[in-house]
């Protein structure tokens, strides 16, 4: 179901596997390109492996070249398969200019591109072997910690944005356990995730209904106006956060048409959750046809309604494909929204 900008419901936007007609020219050569450039730099990468090890033959060479070229054709053949025939879409998934794309083939994409990011980095342990051979012990300790050190922080690095990455694709085809679970292990334990990190995990546990949870993920966002914090905590934690906290939100968003709406969302739900009406005015801009495909608006729109002329509120709500795990999450983090709607069935 698409949102409104900026929903706490909204999933991030995602890369799109190929544009509707195949992927343009441009695109194809540089696939081909780069592919002809890590089918030979990355086998002669691992050609080098037998020297560094002792064995300097131009048998081990080749040996060690072709177990390299055979460790690169998988990622290289998923990938060609990715951007020449990209599986069919997921209903709602969609990428940020609007085009359908495969979670499936988002994921596969993602871990064929991170066990390349493994395959060029792997053969720099080699070094190790390489300094105790050709140093004295404590150039070679040195050495080696430095090589091993660095290695290490750069996969643990890498390990934690792919993480991050398959949990926003996770997110948008409704595992939000599976999300949860790798997001928060991620920015746990893993260094450098940073903000998207943040944002990924506070979308993750507001939608199993962990909105304190989810407004202190906010927290450690630190360029808050890229990520547009301040919007997303307020209508997160918009049923605890003091009025005064959400009314400067709801005002910026007001400023800016860009976020108009979200003014409107946050008007809503502080009605809402103080138990007072809201107004018809309000009502009209979110059931707005130009809103119909959106699901955050047309819902508090109905809510709105569902006291005084539910037989409204009904209509708002026709053909809506009502989403139960949503529902739930709802009824913890928004718990005057769910009540309402509660009222309709």
């Amino acid at each position: 179901m698409a949102e409104a900008p900026l929903s706490p419901f909204a999933p991030p936007p995602t890369t799109p596997v190929a544009p509707a007609g195949g992927p343009p020219l441009r695109e194809v050569v540089t696939f081909f390109l780069v592919r002809v450039f890590v089918l030979v730099v990355g086998p002669a990468m691992f050609g080098l492996v037998p020297a560094l090890l002792g064995f300097s033959t131009p048998r081990a060479a080749a040996v060690g070249a072709a177990v390299g070229f055979g460790l690169w054709v998988p990622s290289s053949s998923v990938l060609f398969r990715l951007l020449f025939f990209p599986g069919p879409p997921d209903s709602g998934l969609l990428d940020a200019a609007g085009r359908p794309v495969a979670a499936r083939d988002l994921r596969l994409g993602l871990f064929a591109r991170a066990a390349e990011h493994v395959l060029g980095t792997a053969p720099l342990l080699l070094l190790v072997p390489y300094a105790w051979r050709a140093f004295e012990p404590a150039v070679a300790i040195g050495l080696s910690a430095v090589v091993l050190g660095w290695v290490g922080w750069r996969e643990l690095h890498h390990a934690g944005k792919v993480l991050v990455e398959d949990a926003e694709i996770l997110l948008h085809t409704g595992q939000v356990t599976e999300a949860l679970a790798r997001t928060g292990f991620a920015t746990r334990w893993l260094p450098r995730t940073g903000d998207s990190g943040a944002l990924v995990l506070a979308r993750a546990r507001f939608r199993t209904g962990d909105a304190p949870g989810a407004v202190e993920a906010l927290e450690r966002i630190r360029d808050r106006a890229a990520y547009h914090a301040e919007l997303l905590r307020a209508q997160m934690g918009v049923a605890f956060l003091p009025r005064d906290q959400v009314e400067q939100a709801r005002a910026a968003a007001a400023a800016d048409p860009d976020t108009a709406l979200v003014a409107d969302i946050l008007r809503a739900l502080v009605l809402l959750h103080d138990g007072r009406q809201v107004p018809e005015d309000l009502l009209q801009r979110l059931s707005a046809e130009e809103h119909h495909g959106r699901g955050l608006p047309r819902l508090l729109a109905a809510a709105g309604r569902a006291a005084n002329d539910p037989a409204a509120g009904r209509r708002l709500l026709a053909g809506w494909d009502r989403d139960e795990a949503e529902l739930a999450a709802m009824a913890k983090a928004w718990p005057a929204v769910a009540q309402a709607l509660d009222l309709l069935r």
